[in-house]
């Protein structure tokens, strides 16, 4: 049986408004092994009401040290390198600009890459499609093939 990697972590960042208004806003982070190329994030935006948000683990990576991404997520450290912008645009073309400090975003992809390392992903999804097709096909044949993999 294989060990599932799941990473999960909370972050407070701050919605940045016009007017140098800042909202906190609590998200939180997630990483699983079965998902291995993608981040998902969920912004509280109000009591009950979440953003959810999925995109490249790498980008996010990236983005932690220089600016990264197209399309609706842009990822750039700010000077220093202790925050992070996270720009997210919608469907209907809006944008909102968040704020979060890198040293708990540098530790979640720490455990995500501790579980599957860059360079992995492939593999590791390979592997656990594998093993589901094994499990729902009634077993491996002396090839080590599933039965549904003969046709």
């Amino acid at each position: 049986m294989t060990t599932r990697t799941r990473v999960t972590t909370a972050v407070t960042a701050e919605l940045l408004l016009p007017d140098a208004v800042r909202l906190p806003v609590r998200s939180t982070w997630r990483y699983d092994c079965g998902d291995p190329f993608a981040v998902h994030v969920d912004f509280d935006v109000e009591p009950g009401i979440s953003e959810h948000w999925t995109f490249s683990r790498d980008l996010l990576a990236e983005g932690l040290d220089v600016p990264a991404g197209y399309g609706d997520v842009l990822i750039e450290p700010e000077a220093g390198h202790q925050h992070v912008l996270l720009i997210l645009r919608g469907v209907d073309g809006s944008t909102a600009v968040l704020r979060a400090g890198c040293a708990g975003l540098q530790e979640f992809l720490r455990r995500s890459f501790a579980g599957v390392p860059s360079g992995g992903e492939q593999y590791r999804a390979d592997l656990d499609e594998w093993i589901r097709a094994a499990l729902d096909n009634g077993g491996l044949d002396s090839g080590g093939q599933t039965p549904s993999s003969h046709r």
